[in-house]
């Protein structure tokens, strides 16, 4: 899929898929994320024992371990189990997300575990939401290209945003106030006029 939206009479910005992206499970994420899947290596781990064995060896007491469902249809959705995403047919288990009660206490120094929980819960939450974005490829980059005699010059490009939309996935916060009103709907691109309503 690709956008173009036009920023000014010279100028437009081209939005494509970000066909060589970063997957986030390689960033400083909270904790591990262990997945037993037949077909695929989903998750930072793909244990070779079960998943007792596994819980037994690596998850010590004060430890966080919440477990991991996955969505399988056409896309995938990996969550955390209970937050309501199942469906009867393609859903099942999937692994744990571990953390460590070290990394609680760093991360989240002197707060009662309820509240430590809580903000872990809600980081795993967007890491996995993160994650389900890489897998289905919706990660995109963009170039703001200028109009040249017999076709277009890219001035500017940045790729890497996780989720399609520019305005919530930090696109616009590489551009220019201006190029980002025009993306958001706030600024007419042609005579770079205000939108009505903004």
């Amino acid at each position: 899929m690709k956008t173009l939206i036009q920023l000014d009479n010279n100028r437009r910005l081209r939005i494509e898929q970000d066909d060589i992206p970063e997957s986030p499970r390689e960033w400083d994420n909270l904790g591990t994320l262990a997945c037993w899947h037949r077909r695929d290596n989903y998750g930072d781990v793909q244990p070779k024992q079960d998943r007792e064995e596994w819980y037994t060896e690596n998850v010590q007491k004060g430890d966080l371990c919440l477990q991991v469902r996955m969505y399988q249809h056409s896309d995938v959705r990996i969550y955390l189990a209970g937050s309501g995403n199942d469906c009867p047919w393609d859903s099942g288990w999937l692994g744990f997300y571990l953390v460590k009660q070290a990394q609680l206490d760093k991360e989240f120094p002197g707060l009662p575990r309820e509240e430590q929980v809580k903000k872990a819960r809600d980081i795993v939450e967007g890491e996995l939401e993160t994650y389900t974005q890489y897998l289905n490829g919706d990660v995109w980059w963009f170039c703001v290209e200028e109009a040249v005699l017999g076709g277009w010059d890219i001035v500017d490009s940045c790729g890497g945003f996780y989720g399609s939309d520019p305005a919530e996935n930090g696109m616009c916060d590489c551009l220019s106030a201006e190029d980002a009103e025009v993306v958001r709907g706030e600024r007419d691109p042609v005579n770079n006029r205000f939108s009505e309503g903004a």
